[in-house]
């Protein structure tokens, strides 16, 4: 399962800043983790990729152990 690595060539896509957010929030309990933005932009992704996000929760889950 690929990582979010920020420095890579390739721009990441919605599913992994998807899985960066998530797994931010995982690492940071309380919200004030991430920032204003990233909050938005987390609750827009979980809302697109609605159908995916079981997926997307698992894999940042099992990268953050």
């Amino acid at each position: 399962s690929p990582f979010y690595w920020p420095w890579q060539n390739k721009p990441p896509d919605n599913v992994d800043y998807a899985i960066y957010l998530t797994k931010r929030t995982l690492r940071n309990k309380q919200r004030h983790g991430l920032e204003e933005y990233e909050i938005e932009a987390l609750t827009n992704l979980r809302k697109n990729l609605s159908n995916k996000w079981d997926i997307i929760t698992a894999q940042a889950e099992e990268q953050v152990c």
